[in-house]
């Protein structure tokens, strides 16, 4: 299983934008707390977990972790890389 971590500093609508379930690379649904899994995709097991972090200047820390396992059955390691960089 690969897992990616992005850590960002986010005003009030790119919050929203963060919280709400990915329609994109992957398409998501919120499973709840802050946490979401594949509908759709190419991947075999994947969860996305949002920590948010309220800041003093009303911005938010939030960290995404991503936990997934591509469904490419030979040469998954090939695309590997590009996924990664697709998800952050």
């Amino acid at each position: 299983m690969a897992r990616v971590v992005v850590r960002s500093t986010v005003t009030g609508g790119e919050l929203e934008d963060v919280l709400r379930p990915r329609t994109d690379l992957v398409r998501e649904r919120d499973v709840g707390d802050h946490c979401f899994e594949a509908v759709e995709g190419p991947v075999h097991d994947y969860r996305r977990a949002v920590e948010v972090t309220p800041l003093d200047d009303g911005r938010a820390a939030v960290t995404q972790t991503v936990d997934f396992t591509l469904a490419v059955p030979y040469f998954w390691w090939l695309f590997l890389p590009p996924f990664k960089r697709a998800l952050a």
